[in-house]
């Protein structure tokens, strides 16, 4: 009589995935569907994916995991005095990720788009700002170097402040290879930030195209021409920002703990 919810932050086979995904994970997931109850999938990809391809009881989809959008929308900062505490002034151009440093967030396609900005005269006052620690960070603090941007490139590691920065950035950039769907993410677009993302699955979820962000293709030259797009353009900067805040209220705590607890309470 025992009831099996089993929730998937993101099936590993997913569009674009490597063979040996489908072929390890795939075959678990088809075999143990049969024997759940509820299958919850956070991202409108794994939902359509599970509806077709695997045999649970019931397949549900809720949007994400729920985050806090008050706590990002209502807070109030000092933004000049943060952006000076971290050495930076009111005509710097702030372009944020919070992310491992790993090889699927990709920081390395932002570090050559920065390249090809600087290669042509247009970097101007961009300075990336990177949240976060992993295996990659020395490679590459060494490739900012070698490509001459090391200046324009800053390693803020492990924060605790991230609502802070959020408030203190003019842009959000997520050119990540896989997500389910990404809270760092959804925290950037409840703080009123205009995003730059890889369209890919969960980030499709979120971000509409000239709506809430706009979406750059895994090279450095579609990221080149999407920071500038954004660097250029205040209104629609202002524009996506505003379209990130309304959007990712679908994703709030309170509208999907709701759909959860819906969920578990049917059974």
């Amino acid at each position: 009589g025992t009831k099996v919810i089993y929730t998937a932050h993101g099936f590993h086979f997913f569009t674009g995935a490597p063979l040996k995904n489908w072929l390890l994970f795939y075959p678990a997931e088809w075999l143990l569907a049969p024997v759940t109850d509820v299958l919850i999938t956070i991202n409108k990809e794994d939902h359509a994916r599970a509806l077709k391809k695997l045999h649970a009881k019931r397949i549900e989809y809720v949007p994400g995991v729920g985050i806090n959008t008050a706590k990002f929308r209502d807070l109030s900062i000092d933004r000049q005095e943060k952006r000076r505490s971290l050495g930076y002034g009111a005509e710097d151009f702030l372009v944020l990720t919070v992310a491992e440093m790993t090889a699927n967030k990709n920081h390395i396609t932002v570090l050559k788009a920065l390249a090809l900005l600087k290669e042509r005269g247009e970097l101007g006052n961009i300075h990336y700002l990177i949240c976060g620690r992993g295996e990659m960070w020395a490679s590459l603090e060494e490739s900012a170097k070698e490509l001459g941007i090391a200046d324009h490139v800053h390693f803020l590691g492990y924060r605790t402040d991230a609502p802070e920065l959020y408030k203190a950035s003019d842009l959000f950039l997520f050119v990540t290879l896989r997500e389910g769907l990404s809270v760092a993410l959804m925290e950037a677009m409840g703080s009123g930030l205009p995003i730059i993302c890889t369209k890919i699955r969960g980030n499709t979820d979120l971000v509409e195209d000239g709506i809430s962000g706009i979406f750059a293709e895994n090279t450095p030259e579609a990221g080149a021409e999407a920071i500038l797009k954004l660097y250029r353009d205040e209104a629609l900067r202002n524009t996506c920002g505003k379209g990130a805040a309304e959007k990712v209220k679908l994703f709030d705590n309170e509208n999907v703990h709701r759909l959860v607890k819906d969920i578990y309470l049917s059974l």
